[in-house]
């Protein structure tokens, strides 16, 4: 599926922190991908996190890392 990156931003913070942007995260992280870094590492970002590993945590759940 082709999504833009505001597109692909929304879509990690809803399926890996079960929220919507902060505006502040939301922008540092389309400067990371205007900018060129890979889709890719921007995930890696998001399932590395302390965020959600916390939620992870409230769920039982054993995060994976990237």
């Amino acid at each position: 599926k082709t999504l833009t990156n505001e597109q692909y931003v929304n879509i990690l913070y809803g399926a890996f922190f079960d929220r919507v942007p902060d505006s502040g995260g939301k922008t540092y992280w389309l400067g990371l991908l205007g900018s060129g870094t890979d889709r890719l590492d921007v995930l890696a970002g998001f399932v590395n996190s302390d965020e959600f590993a916390d939620l992870c945590d409230e769920y039982g759940i054993t995060p994976g890392q990237i």
